[in-house]
């Protein structure tokens, strides 16, 4: 080129037509650097006018030069007037809106020649980029885990005509009755909406009201064409999750919004779990009582926060492990929102994984002759997707966000 650049041509052509090799102006010596060039001549210019005109540039052209690690340079000509004009592609688009797939170029400015200016504007735009020819990565399959648990609904939905208008009366009204238990319900449209058969001659003790039930699949209230419906669902199924965990001493905390780890008693010690992971059966802890002159002063909670979430024809529940604070192993502490940030900083990204990993096992986790199946709410195994190639770790890490190992103790005293 009369640049003094070197222009290689490419003989197996998917999208560049030429690797320009930059060379130093003043010695000509080639600096190891390159610009793929792609040539594209029209007959006609679309939307010309005096001073303008655009080219518009197909999907598959503007992916491949996109996902180049070497800049490209897009020269448009038209025969006819033997003038081209050129831009760098990867700047251009990375100013314009998603989608774009429109040049709009000037004819003054952008007209390529082999003038100093775009001489220095070749050298500016190939100098910082990784020189050399850059090489796709390997596809290596890869299973990635989801934070999604699969959903088995409940089989019916029962509902009823109550005298009851708000939760609160229902509740009051069971209160240190054998129906205690029934909590799985809401209150909508007038009626009493359950999982639960509402024509137990217990609960219908309970409540003092004759019923009139009518049975539907819970399927036909999940996926119903009413959002407001769908919602009831929703509704009771966080009911029912929520009885479900009562069982395994974890209880709904309204102040934090979250569930979590309630002891019976204050714990004096740190209380395990035995927990299945992809690796095998682990000991993780889930509370950490501290103390001050023989006094608990601070416990931390595994906790969880859980929604519902429908995807095509299937229900999954999406955990996000987390901790709750409390002063004494049941209230709040004051403090929460401040140690849990701190906590969150000091994470690292395998104590995500293995608290995921706790609530599925306890989640999954069968009945027995001690504490039967819950009947109404039972869950899977995570969603797992199949990538055709494999993904860096760190690529699922923010940028600045990088988490340091820390022991326990040290932890403690950052939280004091």
């Amino acid at each position: 080129m009369r640049m003094g650049f070197s222009w290689n041509d490419h003989h197996v052509e998917y999208g560049i037509d030429a690797f320009v090799e930059l060379a130093d102006p003043s010695t000509h010596k080639a600096l190891g650097a390159f610009v793929g060039v792609q040539v594209k001549t029209v007959q006609h210019f679309d939307a010309e006018s005096d001073t303008e005109f655009s080219y518009y540039v197909s999907e598959a052209d503007l992916n491949y030069w996109l996902a180049s690690r070497m800049p490209v340079l897009l020269v448009v000509g038209r025969p006819s007037d033997d003038r081209f004009y050129g831009v760098h592609v990867q700047a251009y688009f990375t100013a314009q809106r998603p989608g774009t797939r429109t040049v709009r170029f000037n004819k003054a400015t952008d007209q390529f020649n082999s003038s100093e200016i775009w001489q220095r504007r070749l050298l500016d735009v190939g100098k910082g980029f990784t020189r050399g020819l850059a090489f796709s990565p390997q596809t290596e399959p890869e299973t990635i885990v989801s934070n999604l648990l699969h959903v088995t609904l409940p089989d019916i939905v029962y509902t009823s005509p109550t005298k009851f208008r708000v939760g609160k009366e229902v509740a009051a009204k069971l209160k240190g009755t054998p129906a205690g238990y029934f909590t799985e319900y809401i209150l909508k449209d007038e009626q009493l909406w359950s999982p639960v058969n509402l024509a137990d001659p217990v609960l219908c003790s309970a409540l003092g009201e004759e019923v009139t039930v009518r049975r539907m699949p819970f399927d036909e209230l999940a996926f119903n064409e009413d959002r407001a419906k769908r919602r009831y669902a929703v509704e009771l199924l966080e009911y029912c999750l929520s009885a479900r965990l009562r069982r395994l001493s974890v209880f709904w905390s309204k102040d934090a919004e979250m569930y979590f780890f309630r002891p019976k008693h204050s714990p004096t010690d740190r209380m395990t779990i035995e927990v299945a992971t992809e690796t095998g059966p682990s000991t993780q802890g889930i509370a950490f009582p501290a103390f001050r002159d023989g006094k608990i002063v601070r416990c931390r909670h595994v906790a969880l926060v859980a929604d519902f979430v429908s995807i095509g024809d299937q229900y999954y529940l999406q955990l996000n492990p987390t901790c709750l604070f409390t002063k004494d192993g049941s209230e709040l502490h004051p403090r929460h929102e401040e140690l849990l940030q701190n906590l969150k900083i000091m994470q690292k990204q395998h104590d995500y994984h293995r608290s995921l990993f706790l609530w599925r096992t306890l989640l999954t986790r069968p009945g027995d002759l001690v504490e039967p199946e819950y009947p109404h709410l039972s869950f899977g195994d995570f969603l797992r997707v199949k990538s055709p190639v494999s993904i860096a770790d760190d690529a699922w890490r923010k940028a600045g966000g990088a988490a340091h190992a820390i022991g326990e103790n040290e932890f403690d005293a950052l939280l004091t």
